[in-house]
């Protein structure tokens, strides 16, 4: 960060901080205060914070301000907009992997994995059957053979791992200034793993209730 003198006088005792800052933030290092600030001259320094909590924070505007001449009060100002901070969870990777899954059915697969590209495996023809979908009907194979035959299809096998998040936190469970880091630290890792090893991964966040806890 900049800070500017851009009057006709020296500034003295100068410094930079940020104010009512949220709670779940805190400073790592104490405030830079500059002696002196020549007219037109500028001043560069860094603040160092740290985020508790993951989310998205509105910060305070940084105020520059002058503690002369007894240090006992603060006089200053600020010219810049607020800004958004996103905090993200500590990423940790996992280096290996290893799901207990396999191959299984899923009813009504194709209907809910269409979205993505997949399609029923084609396993041959056989005769028409009352009920078949007339959209099946290979009319060549008719025309060949003389009566109607069918394209006949499987349903693909898949592989799915579904994690299951509960994020209900008990009324008596209080917020502490980290919030409750335990409950999603797990999910991005164990997510990109289960990426790179090409199982698709179904999430499931669920709010369960008080009842549901009991049992």
């Amino acid at each position: 960060m900049t800070i500017t003198n851009q009057g006709r006088w020296t500034a003295y005792d100068v410094a930079l901080g940020f104010f009512r800052l949220p709670k779940s933030f805190e400073s790592l290092e104490p405030e830079t205060i500059l002696r002196e600030l020549l007219p037109n001259a500028s001043l560069e320094t860094t603040v160092r914070m740290r985020a508790f909590r993951r989310g998205i924070y509105t910060l305070p505007r940084p105020r520059a301000y002058s503690t002369f001449a007894f240090h006992l009060l603060r006089d200053g100002r600020w010219q810049s907009d607020q800004q958004a901070l996103m905090v993200l969870p500590h990423f940790r990777p996992l280096l290996d992997l290893d799901l207990p899954v396999g191959a299984r059915y899923q009813p009504g697969g194709i209907a809910l994995t269409s979205n993505i590209g997949e399609s029923p495996e084609y396993i041959g023809n056989r005769e028409y059957v009352a009920g078949d979908s007339s959209r099946r009907i290979d009319y060549r194979s008719w025309a060949r053979l003389g009566r109607p035959i069918v394209r006949e299809y499987r349903e693909e096998h898949y592989c799915r791992v579904a994690l299951v998040l509960d994020t209900f936190v008990s009324p008596k469970r209080k917020a502490g200034r980290e919030g409750f880091p335990d409950l999603e630290d797990d999910t991005p890792p164990i997510s990109r793993m289960s990426w790179k090893s090409s199982t698709p991964l179904m999430r499931v966040e669920r709010n369960l209730s008080r009842r549901s806890h009991r049992r």
